[in-house]
């Protein structure tokens, strides 16, 4: 077996594992639970510092989880991040041995943080957002086809699984609550959360699956994971409009949306956005603003909570 470096590259794919040093490609291994135990046997002993891989779907998740249990560091980083560090090393070609080599390489360049398992609730309720997520879609989609449907017999279909999938998102509703209003930390992490004109129950379950550092980074951190920071995109004498990107979409998505209630009935937030209108910014610049400006807001709520809980006596 080849020697083992202090950075190791995985490249996760349905089937298989491409391993990679900072040199070359290791070994090739299964995407199985047995393939996991022998990559684990292989690291075990050896003086690894960080082992990557790519965020890229279900291939890795039970792979992560067996690595983390084993108590090796693990960090799951975004594939763009790593492509875009590939261009840079002029690596052109695209195979699952040549993306191995780089994420080894970019962690030895990047160091980047370790990944935490989440708790079984928070895995439990970003499942339940998820799937809440794809019947609205479904719902949707089936709306629009009834809106343009001239068949009687098909419009009938239509309307009976438009039916069937309202009762299945009023469902995930009542399971999405109960999950949080049974775990103590949840529960009152949400209620400060729905305190904050514009964010309801199913904005602060989104918030709490999907952005778990939510109160315990700083402003612009949060901003970034969120995705509503603007970025400059100036050079020399050219001064073009800042735009965002990156971050985490469902959770840009579900802060838009409050904001638009924000705006209209919470008063910083919405002083803010009369105050970047009359200035003559557009309405959507202006939106993603306080967008912006809530989630920094919530940001500060939870972690003054967590300070304050911080502060208490433990009674014994």
């Amino acid at each position: 077996m080849p020697t083992i470096s202090a950075y190791i590259g995985i490249d996760v794919a349905k089937a298989t594992l491409d391993v990679g040093s900072t040199e070359r490609l290791l070994f090739t291994l299964t995407n199985t639970s047995q393939g996991h135990q022998e990559l684990i046997r292989h690291l075990r002993g050896f003086p690894v510092e960080r082992i990557v891989l790519e965020s890229t779907g279900i291939y890795g998740v039970e792979l992560v989880r067996a690595l983390i249990l084993a108590g090796l560091p693990v960090s799951v980083v975004q594939p763009t991040c790593a492509r875009h560090f590939a261009q840079s090393l002029n690596r052109r070609a695209k195979t699952d041995a040549i993306d191995a080599v780089v994420l080894a390489r970019f962690a030895e360049a990047t160091k980047p943080r370790l990944y935490a398992l989440p708790p079984a609730n928070l895995t439990r309720l970003r499942a339940l957002s998820d799937r809440r997520d794809q019947v609205v879609e479904d719902r949707v989609r089936e709306q629009n086809r009834l809106e343009a449907c001239l068949d009687p017999a098909i419009a009938k279909d239509l309307k009976a699984s438009i039916k069937r999938l309202e009762k299945a998102e009023d469902k995930l509703d009542r399971d999405i609550a109960v999950v949080i209003a049974a775990d103590p930390v949840l529960k009152a992490r949400s209620d400060l959360l729905q305190e904050e004109p514009g964010v309801a129950l199913k904005t602060a379950a989104i918030l709490l699956a999907h952005l778990p550092e939510l109160g315990q980074v700083n402003r612009q951190q949060i901003g970034s994971l969120g995705g509503v920071v603007p970025y400059d995109r100036s050079s020399g004498t050219s001064d073009r409009q800042r735009h965002i990107f990156g971050g985490r979409e469902r959770v840009r998505r579900a802060l838009y949306m409050a904001s638009l209630t924000a705006c209209r009935g919470n008063g910083p937030i919405a002083k803010a956005y009369q105050s970047l209108l009359a200035r003559g910014k557009l309405k959507k610049v202006a939106l993603i603003a306080c967008a912006r400006k809530l989630l920094i807001r919530l940001n500060s709520i939870l972690a003054q909570a967590d300070k304050t809980a911080a502060r208490e006596p433990v009674m014994s």
